[in-house]
């Protein structure tokens, strides 16, 4: 919540369901520590008729709150597939109009944000471990690139850049229907190839000509199914553990291929790579994943193959996407491998690979 607030430069923040506030923070967030603080009747309004709200005080001396000091605020219904289930507000502490791009930015805000609300919900109902899998990845996306790109979206509608806001909204939006909607465990590789073009179109968008992508898959392999959310994950942690932390930054170079009846697919960076100790104990983990029967992969719980497969390793040291889909390969394909390469200061290239045919 704090990060919510920071990242889009308001003075306070806050989320209620149709009832209450559940949470706030900024200007005058003691007055609403009380384990009960009602909606105002203007929330209600906003629920009432699913319809953002701009709201601003008419003197400078007053304010449109009666526990905190605040001059304007938009209020965005919140949403899930049942209606709307509450609102995101924010607050500012001086009084100005609100402008078209203010606007744009709120119905973005509202979408990616009740996406979210959604994929928690659809989360608590899914007991099965294989989809379980697939929503681990899926938190990949996390909320720090989710704020990060919103702050890079809010900075590009202050200066009135309406086409490249609207195609940043729009891209993010997408990105986050994706990681909705997709419920499957396999998915066409030029798909989750779209998918990963639109996460590398926001993140060079923040970060200008530091982040380099080069995307070179053969148009033979665009039809093949893959395990859903294999790359996107991999690129992200290229990204924060790789090429975030150097001021020049750095090239990802994605490939996908086919050789010797296998499918093929790389991701590399030029970014700070692993220490070698690391580095052993990744590959000692991975290796593990690959010796265990094949039922195993698939069907056991996570703490037995915890126990089964990761001995002393922490699994936590390799990271959920990378752990997550090690374990996926193993248990949808013959003959699977991932394989990591990398050289301290030079960067990091790690290769997946299977039949191309699934279990």
């Amino acid at each position: 919540m704090q990060d919510n607030k920071d990242e889009i430069n308001s003075d306070a923040v806050s989320i209620t369901n149709k009832n209450e506030v559940l949470a706030y923070v900024g200007v005058g967030e003691d007055a609403f520590k009380a384990p009960y603080t009602e909606i105002s009747n203007i929330t209600k309004c906003s629920i009432k008729e699913n319809k953002i709200l701009n709201i601003q005080v008419k003197k400078e001396e007053s304010s449109i709150s009666e526990k905190a000091d605040l001059k304007t605020a938009m209020i965005i219904p919140l949403t899930d597939s049942q209606g709307v289930v509450g609102t995101l507000k924010i607050y500012y502490a001086k009084k100005y109009d609100m402008s078209h791009s203010k606007k744009s930015l709120a119905i973005g805000l509202s979408q990616i944000i009740s996406t979210l609300m959604e994929i928690s919900k659809i989360e608590k109902i899914e007991n099965e471990r294989k989809k379980s899998e697939i929503k681990a990845l899926q938190r990949q996306i996390n909320p720090h690139f989710l704020f990060n790109t919103l702050n890079l979206i809010a900075g590009t509608a202050e200066i009135e850049d309406a086409a490249t806001t609207e195609k940043m909204i729009n891209t993010l939006s997408r990105l986050f229907r994706y990681n909705l909607r997709t419920q499957t465990s396999i998915m066409p590789l030029e798909q989750e190839v779209k998918i990963m073009d639109d996460y590398m179109y926001l993140q060079q968008m923040r970060f200008g000509k530091r982040i380099k992508y080069i995307c070179d898959v053969d148009e033979s392999c665009m039809k093949e199914l893959v395990p859903t959310f294999v790359l996107q994950p991999l690129i992200e942690n290229a990204i924060i553990h790789g090429l975030s932390s150097l001021s020049e930054g750095g090239l990802i170079y994605v490939r996908g291929f086919k050789k010797d009846g296998k499918m093929w697919l790389s991701v590399a960076d030029t970014g700070i790579g692993i220490e070698k100790d690391k580095l052993a104990n990744i590959r000692k983990y991975l290796n593990n994943i690959f010796l265990l029967p094949d039922t195993s992969a698939f069907t056991n719980t996570e703490n037995d193959m915890k126990n089964y497969a990761d001995g002393e390793i922490k699994r936590k040291m390799v990271g959920v996407g990378i752990g997550n889909i090690a374990y996926r390969i193993k248990g949808m394909y013959n003959n699977s491998g991932m394989k990591i390469y990398s050289i301290k200061g030079h960067g990091t290239v790690i290769q997946i690979f299977f039949d191309n045919c699934s279990k």
